[in-house]
């Protein structure tokens, strides 16, 4: 999906001089940053901690920002993070040798950003100079980009490179940790690769002075080929993307809610492909030993589509929307809620849209629009309602928080942020205190 196949290495961590690149104030801007910044090595801060850290009850809101929407118009400078704990940078590239690169070095570090040149450098200047509670963490691989894991991790030398250069690139450009998302390893030599790796990251970059997270996907039948309660020893949080369920996938053959919390009673009523559900993942994360407080559940900023069935639990015979029956949750052809009145249109080439539908069972929205591309059939995703019901779900159960697979396809401030409803329901803003302040130093 990205629209550049460059990369970008970094000079050897020992020189911190930053790349030609970067603005001539950085290192001022960056040296600002860090005197108000929880940042590595040195921990620095300006207002006092409370002497039991864990008492304060903040949790994580976190988003995904994936590189390539910068092409979109979608610049760190136009994003509504004001509701945001930590920022995801994705997607770092893994090199056959192990090191860890920026995946393009146009949208990452050159692209002219409010005076500020490339995307990492600007979600920089907008840490220190707007949100200096923010998490700023990169992302490595990716559905796209996790074919190198097994190579890399089954030898020692290129594991070292991985463990050597994600330090020196988080390090180099002052961020605050690593998230590895592996999709994902599939046997038992894999999931001890998987474990070693994050025991080996964690050893290079200790807590609290960095972030080391993992995302994981809510399939039981993958989630078996991964020793949980060992990996969370490694990490601090592992986002578990609970959500395409179902969708264009192999052995798929009916509809269904790509992201339901629950299941409808005894379970027999979810997708008959999966079968599987949010809280179920959970469940099953806490039977393997996982700390509740490290779960965070992921909330998906997109809808899929399903020609044909009017339904969960129905056939169907293609997508709608773009590549993969995807709409992005703020191009959804639904009705608001109370202006179904002014939705009719004299264009006679106007797409009908549809009535939004809510299943408080399941936690889950869906519409049926006309069974055409633009139209999209059933389409289900995630609402306001169902990412509030998530929220206090995380907050009942003491979970970790929410993250967003990706805040591009948000709604913006004020036009229902699913990203904002969700933290505010969580209490999490930057007024607050930091999330270090809850998890950090465990």
């Amino acid at each position: 999906m990205s629209p550049s196949s460059s990369t970008y290495a970094i000079p050897k961590e020992e020189s911190f001089e930053g790349p030609t690149q970067r603005p001539a104030n950085f290192q001022e801007r960056l040296a600002s940053y860090r005197s108000t910044r929880t940042g590595h090595g040195e921990m620095t801060t300006t207002t006092s901690q409370p002497t039991d850290q864990r008492k304060i009850t903040n949790f994580v809101n976190a988003v995904y920002y994936p590189n390539w929407r910068v092409y979109n118009g979608q610049t760190p400078n136009n994003l509504n993070l004001d509701n945001v704990s930590h920022v995801f940078y994705a997607f770092a590239h893994l090199d056959k040798d192990g090191s860890v690169t920026l995946s393009d070095e146009h949208a990452d570090c050159e692209i002219l950003i409010d005076g500020t040149q490339g995307c990492v450098n600007a979600f920089k200047v907008i840490q220190g100079d707007k949100y200096p509670a923010l998490n700023l963490i990169l992302s490595i691989g990716g559905a796209a980009s996790s074919e190198n894991f097994d190579r890399i991790t089954s030898d020692e030398i290129r594991l070292q490179n991985l463990v050597t250069t994600a330090r020196e690139l988080v390090n180099h450009f002052g961020l605050n940790g690593i998230d590895i998302d592996w999709e994902h390893p599939s046997n038992e030599v894999q999931s001890q690769q998987y474990t070693q790796l994050l025991a080996r990251l964690r050893e290079a970059m200790p807590s609290p002075q960095y972030i080391i997270t993992t995302a994981v996907p809510a399939g039981i039948w993958a989630l078996k080929n991964m020793n949980l309660g060992e990996v969370s020893k490694h990490v601090d949080m592992i986002n578990l993307m609970a959500y395409d369920f179902v969708g264009p996938f192999p052995g798929i053959s009916e509809s269904g809610h790509h992201a339901q919390l629950r299941c409808s009673q005894g379970g027999d009523e979810c997708s008959v492909a999966t079968k599987t559900s949010g809280e179920a993942a959970i469940h099953y994360l806490l039977e393997q030993g996982v700390p509740k407080e490290k779960i965070i559940l992921g909330i998906p900023l997109y809808g899929r589509s399903f020609l044909g069935a009017t339904g969960p639990g129905q056939p169907f015979d293609g997508h709608g929307g773009l590549e993969g029956g995807v709409f992005e949750y703020k191009d959804l052809p639904i009705i608001d809620r109370g202006k179904e009145s002014e939705s009719e249109s004299s264009d006679p080439d106007a797409i009908t849209p549809c009535a939004e539908q809510f299943d408080k069972t399941r936690v889950a929205a869906w519409c049926v629009g006309p069974q055409t591309g633009e139209g999209g059939g059933f389409i289900t995703y995630d609402n306001e309602m169902s990412v509030e019901a998530k929220a206090r779900y995380v907050k009942e159960e003491e979970l970790g928080g929410l993250f967003y697979w990706h805040i591009g396809f948000d709604k913006p401030k004020n036009e229902g942020s699913l990203v904002d409803v969700g933290g505010e329901v969580l209490g999490v803003g930057h007024k607050r205190s930091s999330w270090f302040a809850r998890f950090g130093d465990q």
